[in-house]
């Protein structure tokens, strides 16, 4: 628009050119003979911003730095909306350069760029836009370099993993449940978290004799691995005297079924007895009679009184140490599970 050896009719082709529907259409009505200025102004109409100028000068007295922006960044999102402001007719063309640097003293959060440059003390005379820039990123990639050899300088070693990684570890490990298929893997892994952080102190304190520089980040880093290697050693104790305690109870558990299972055999023979009083006698026939028959060898013989025994066995034997002779109740033997289950397999039988 501001050059002039283009012709206002080669710049009305060039506007239309490069319209798209639905603004295309838009021009359509206007006449080839008209000024660009014309088609600028309908196009301004239709899609141009329709906020008065003190709205948009009240968004610029209020925009701030965003999280993580370069103040760089920051000051070229100033100057659009700024302009946008004074075209509104918000502020004067005048006064740009005053309002922009003194919205970016204001919204600008890194304050020692600021006190570097001096910005404050230039708001009676600012640097205009494009030197503003300038400076701005000038301080921007001298502080980047500077980081980036601080980082160089005094960054952590590859071998030293940093001490928080050590204590994320060990709340996974104490987030673990006690189960006893797991507690011997566990174990293992804990011991060897425990030797390899000892020998990472041990390297520690070889190699910080080595560079006096930076003692004061190696002794930090020691005292923390120590720290990690202490809780490590606690839960590898707390673990295993959970192990421990779960095998008794496992042990115990097993003991009161195994009475649960004697209580039950002991009622079955006290009942036994009773059963068998309440049963009609049978009396076997007389050996006067004719049809009486003797029982053959290798046959059950009948009893002195003369009736036919009970030839189902019955249980003989303690259910705690599976000696015959005694009962359960009265011994004094060390439990025996191996022979009362030989002892009930054949009563069974």
């Amino acid at each position: 628009m501001t050059d002039p050896s283009i012709s206002d009719l080669h710049r009305t082709r060039k506007i239309l050119d490069s319209l798209l529907p639905p603004a295309a259409d838009i021009v359509k009505h206007v006449s080839p003979k008209s000024l660009p200025t014309e088609y600028l102004e309908l196009l301004e109409f239709v899609y141009g911003s329709v906020e008065d100028g003190d709205e948009l000068l009240a968004k610029f007295m209020s925009t701030l730095q965003n999280h993580g922006e370069k103040p760089s960044t920051y000051l070229h999102r100033l100057q659009v909306l700024l302009s946008t402001t004074i075209r509104r007719g918000g502020i004067s063309e005048s006064e740009r350069d005053c309002c922009l640097l003194k919205q970016f003293c204001h919204g600008c959060w890194d304050n020692g760029l600021i006190a570097d440059l001096q910005l404050e003390k230039r708001k009676s005379n600012p640097h205009s836009f494009a030197e503003l820039v300038v400076l701005i990123r000038t301080e921007e990639d001298k502080n980047a370099s500077k980081e980036e050899r601080m980082r160089k300088r005094l960054g952590l070693n590859k071998h030293c993993p940093a001490p928080s990684k050590f204590r994320m570890s060990t709340h996974q490990i104490s987030a673990h449940s006690c189960d006893a298929l797991d507690v011997d893997h566990t174990e293992a892994t804990l011991l060897k978290q425990v030797c390899d952080l000892q020998a990472q102190v041990n390297s520690l304190q070889k190699h910080s004799g080595q560079k006096d520089k930076a003692i004061n980040v190696k002794s930090d880093e020691v005292s923390a691995l120590k720290m990690a290697v202490t809780e490590l050693q606690a839960q590898v104790t707390a673990m295993k005297t959970a192990a421990t305690s779960k095998k008794k109870n496992d042990v115990e558990v097993t003991e009161i079924i195994e009475l649960k299972r004697q209580i039950a055999d002991l009622r079955v023979q006290i009942s036994a007895p009773e059963m068998h009083r309440n049963r009609p006698e049978k009396f076997p026939q007389s050996t006067d009679s004719p049809n009486y028959k003797r029982p053959e060898s290798g046959t059950t013989e009948w009893s002195r009184n003369g009736q036919m025994p009970d030839s189902r066995p019955h249980p003989g034997y303690c259910f705690r140490c599976g000696e015959d002779g005694h009962l359960a109740s009265s011994c004094g033997n060390a439990p025996d599970p191996t022979k009362v289950a030989e002892k009930r397999h054949k009563l069974r039988e």
